[in-house]
């Protein structure tokens, strides 16, 4: 709450994700889900993540190719961009350039999931029993270097180093 007080206009956050993804992971779970969009968000913030009035919103479309790692690398892109053009307005307006989005995006609301730290890490790990279809779509959404996808079989632990694009031999 002091630090939320510390600015003079807003306490602005740049949201790497669209007012449908509210908090952890929103990347992981719009390409989870198959969603043809995704985005990037300008808020002020408020003392709950990701709840406060949003400024300006801007939606990409997720394509076919994206997986984890492009789409994260296009959404920083993205939210770089959102970032100097908000900058720039409010340092040629002022707080009457943030007024006025906050009024025109008054009906804009947050997503209904907001999803935590707890719900991405329990999408690391796989099932023995995985369907090959579900194991693709997992890939595609919640493995990245660094975090990567985990079996654990028989007290051992199986990481996934990285997929392999080789072709399969019958």
């Amino acid at each position: 709450k002091q630090i939320l007080s510390l600015p003079k206009c807003f306490p602005i956050n740049f949201h790497p994700g669209s007012p449908d993804y509210p908090g952890t992971g929103g990347i992981n779970f719009a390409l989870y889900e198959q969603s043809l969009f995704y985005g990037v968000t300008c808020h002020i913030m408020d003392q709950k993540v990701d709840s406060g009035k949003i400024i300006y919103y801007k939606l990409f479309p997720i394509n076919k190719k994206d997986n984890l790692p492009r789409l994260l690398l296009r959404t920083h892109k993205e939210l770089l961009k959102l970032f100097i053009f908000i900058t720039k307005k409010i340092q040629r307006k002022g707080k009457s350039f943030l007024t006025a989005k906050l009024e025109l995006n008054d009906n804009v609301e947050w997503g209904n999931i907001k999803r935590t730290q707890k719900d991405l890490d329990s999408n690391q790990f796989i099932d023995p029993d995985i369907s090959e279809k579900e194991l693709k779509t997992k890939i595609r959404s919640f493995h990245i270097d660094g975090f990567p996808l985990v079996l654990k079989l028989h007290n051992y632990k199986f990481v996934l180093d990285r997929e392999d694009n080789s072709k399969k031999i019958d």
